[in-house]
């Protein structure tokens, strides 16, 4: 009966820590990428295709966090910690998503 009152991803927290590091190793690497593309003399196909291919990748993992983050409000129980912890993931998510945004548009 206790399972009907827990909502899908059940330790969503945990997975939207796990998606975090992983868009904060993807983050810089992007940023690399990027610069390295802009200083070539002859602009570089592989690397523009790497930037894309990044860019896809980062938004899918930027959604999902999102999607976590949204039903970690169930698990937080009333616990300060996890509200906590919750609240860090909102506003890193909101920092990846500007930053996203930027490379975008500088990309394009």
């Amino acid at each position: 009966i206790m399972v009907t009152f827990v909502p899908y991803p059940r330790w969503s927290q945990s997975e939207a820590k796990r998606t975090a590091g992983k868009l904060i190793h993807h983050l810089p690497l992007l940023w690399t990428t990027m610069a390295e593309y802009y200083c070539e003399e002859r602009p570089n196909v592989y690397h523009a295709d790497q930037i894309y291919r990044d860019l896809e990748r980062l938004s899918k993992l930027a959604t999902t966090m999102d999607k976590y983050i949204s039903s970690s409000w169930y698990e937080c129980f009333g616990r300060r910690s996890w509200h906590h912890v919750r609240r860090i993931l909102a506003e890193l998510e909101k920092i990846i998503n500007e930053s996203y945004d930027r490379i975008f548009s500088t990309y394009s």
